[in-house]
């Protein structure tokens, strides 16, 4: 036990490097008081139970606000990956646009478009960057959410998973921080967590 108290206090110094063993710690602990608290007599042990229960709950406090931080994280590739995808549909709509343009309207459309990205809008090479951008940015969101669900799978169920996928440009209007903590809320009321 004052094993896992060292290894506490350095994390809580520290930062939490261990995600699995702090909340092993945290269980363990939790399971140690249920039993022995209530046997306990002496005064001075009680005290020290209920100050080391203090400090484990600052533990779970500081795993509480890491797992909105995570979350946060996984939220913000989820946005750049939803941003990167209107982005490719914006594209393929001006390219779509430029193939129904009257020939005479076309350099003024161009230049309107080239105007917009920054160089000389070119519809297949927009398209192919554009394309790239947004499979690496959900590249990144699957592998934010992975390492999101290594250390909370008890959080990342099935519908925290839906609901990440299936966020809209209105979910996108709340702050990350709203945003995690509304989700981290779902994900403590679904039945698995």
């Amino acid at each position: 036990m004052h094993t896992h108290f060292e290894w506490a206090e350095r994390s809580m110094t520290s930062g939490i490097a261990d995600i699995p063993q702090a909340k092993l710690m945290i269980e363990e602990w939790r399971e140690f008081t249920a039993k022995y608290l209530h046997r306990v007599k002496e005064a001075e042990v009680v005290a020290g139970i209920k100050h080391a229960d203090k400090f484990m709950q600052a533990l779970h406090q500081e795993l509480e606000r890491l797992q909105r931080e995570h979350l946060k994280t996984v939220l913000a590739a989820r946005r750049d990956w939803h941003v990167a995808e209107l982005i490719f549909k914006g594209i393929v709509a001006c390219s779509e646009i430029v193939k129904v343009t009257p020939p005479h309207l076309l350099p003024e459309l161009m230049k309107i478009l080239s105007d917009g990205v920054g160089e000389e809008f070119d519809a297949a090479e927009q398209y192919r960057e554009c394309e790239a951008n947004a499979e690496e940015a959900e590249a990144k969101f699957r592998q934010a959410l992975a390492r999101f669900e290594c250390d909370w799978p008890e959080r990342a169920d099935e519908t925290l998973r839906k609901r990440l996928l299936n966020l809209t440009a209105a979910d996108f209007k709340l702050s990350d921080e709203e945003l995690a903590k509304a989700l981290a809320q779902q994900a403590q009321q679904s039945p698995g967590a």
